[in-house]
């Protein structure tokens, strides 16, 4: 195959950008028709990497990493005609409203969102929202650590004092919608990376709400570290990071309406 310089490239981009044929191109350049299109499919598939739209507010940020942080995987998708990047989240089937909202945000996103059903005994068990990114990828881990087992070791990759408070609020809330749980008088969330309990008990004294945290030991399993809103701190919680998860945004209300302090 004849090996093309700078501007035997430029060219044929050029002309194929004027709409020109492949046979036309081969009679204006005198190059082999298999070496233009291997040159071209190259190009093309360059372009096949979009470009996304991340959210404009700090807060949406944070808040998309911390539902990945909580419910979210990735692998290297080599299934079908090219290798890719597969980007997961997952949610109950109770859990539908939550779904779309997190499906609208990717959306948002310009990124291509696929919804699957998993089915136990012809009911559905759970949902799965997949997407495939490499520049969605590159945002996650400018901005998450994780090893080889995600599950155990995620956390913020800097420092928090190096996010903005928008940023950390947000990825606070994405984290109590997806691994958070409400419960008769409080709030708790239970992870098994001990870094992203730390993270977010941090976000948490920044707006003086002082939680508590237990650690589960579990034989045959992984620590799950507990973290767990005093009552006194509900309406705190819900005036600065609140939930986007409909499901736990009703109980929290409830709670905090019992408890006589509700101005919500």
């Amino acid at each position: 195959m004849r090996r093309l310089t700078k501007e035997d490239k430029k060219r044929i981009k050029n002309l194929n950008n004027k709409g020109l044929s492949l046979r036309q191109i081969q009679k204006e350049t005198n190059i082999p028709l298999s070496t233009l299109q291997y040159n071209l499919n190259k190009d093309k598939n360059r372009k096949r990497i979009k470009e996304i739209n991340l959210p404009s507010h700090d807060f949406l940020k944070g808040e998309i990493l911390g539902a990945f942080a909580g419910d979210g995987s990735f692998y290297y998708d080599k299934s079908g005609r090219s290798s890719r990047y597969s980007i997961r989240f997952y949610f109950s089937y109770y859990e539908e409203e939550y779904r779309d909202y997190i499906y609208h945000l990717l959306k948002d996103m310009n990124l291509n969102v696929n919804i699957y059903t998993t089915k136990y005994k012809g009911n559905i068990s759970c949902f799965e929202i997949r997407t495939f990114s490499i520049k969605f990828l590159n945002f996650i881990k400018e901005n998450l650590y994780f090893g080889d087992n995600k599950t155990d070791s995620i956390c913020l990759l800097k420092n928090i004092n190096n996010y903005s408070e928008d940023f950390l609020y947000g990825f606070a809330r994405g984290l109590m919608d997806t691994d958070g749980f409400v419960e008769t008088y409080n709030i708790s969330c239970g992870v098994i990376s001990k870094n992203l309990i730390k993270n977010l008990e941090k976000i948490f004294l920044k707006i003086n709400i002082r939680p508590n945290i237990t650690i589960r030991i579990r034989e045959g399993r992984k620590n799950l570290y507990l973290l767990r809103i005093p009552r006194k701190y509900l309406e705190v919680y819900y005036t600065n990071i609140g939930f986007s998860n409909p499901n736990k945004s009703r109980k929290l209300i409830n709670i905090i309406k019992k408890s006589g302090a509700a101005r919500i």
